[in-house]
């Protein structure tokens, strides 16, 4: 099947897990007339605040859609003597990825109902905390990191969670909602 190239407008309102608001919209993909599309509308929402992140994908019936949320911040992982210079005090530097990624392969079945073939990975930096010694300070990243790969039958219209994770800063839900769309207009059908 060929498929157009499916465009979306990312926003990321911040770089930290549930820091943050994403939002995407996706063209539907041209798709035999007789083909099946569902939209897939993505929603992380926690208990302790009203923040959310919602995503929305569109995908034709048996092919995959991701979409990747990720952004990376830098900390000072290690602090020595540097290798070049023993006098010198050198720091290293590591990357830590927050935020989330989402791949999903939707199956219309012949009741209406979809099955999703899912897989959710997350990382939060709850904080970052100064370590100190004799001859510099480190940071030692507190990272509360969520994932899971599932199949899920979802009914159209309906909520479902289809994971929950609770950490010291409380209970994550991830949800999922689809819906079936006509091929050529991207109204519901």
């Amino acid at each position: 099947m060929n498929l157009k190239t499916t465009r979306g407008l990312f926003a990321l309102c911040s770089a930290l897990m549930f820091g943050y608001c994403a939002t995407a919209s996706a063209d539907v993909p041209s798709v035999s007339a007789n083909a099946k599309v569902v939209q897939i509308t993505l929603s992380i929402k926690s208990d302790k605040s009203d923040k959310v992140a919602s995503v929305v994908l569109t995908a034709a019936d048996g092919v995959s859609t991701n979409v990747d949320e990720r952004s990376s911040v830098s900390y000072v992982s290690s602090i020595a003597p540097c290798k070049d210079n023993p006098a010198k005090i050198c720091a290293e530097y590591s990357d830590l990825k927050t935020g989330f990624a989402f791949g999903v392969l939707p199956r219309v079945l012949p009741n209406g109902d979809v099955l999703l073939d899912l897989v959710y990975d997350s990382a939060r930096l709850n904080s970052m905390r100064d370590f100190k010694s004799d001859i510099g300070t480190i940071q030692l990243p507190d990272v509360s990191k969520n994932g899971f790969k599932s199949a899920v039958k979802v009914k159209a219209g309906v909520e479902t969670v289809v994971n929950s994770a609770t950490d010291a800063s409380g209970k994550q839900d991830v949800a999922v909602t689809v819906k079936l769309v006509d091929p050529k207009t991207g109204a519901a059908i």
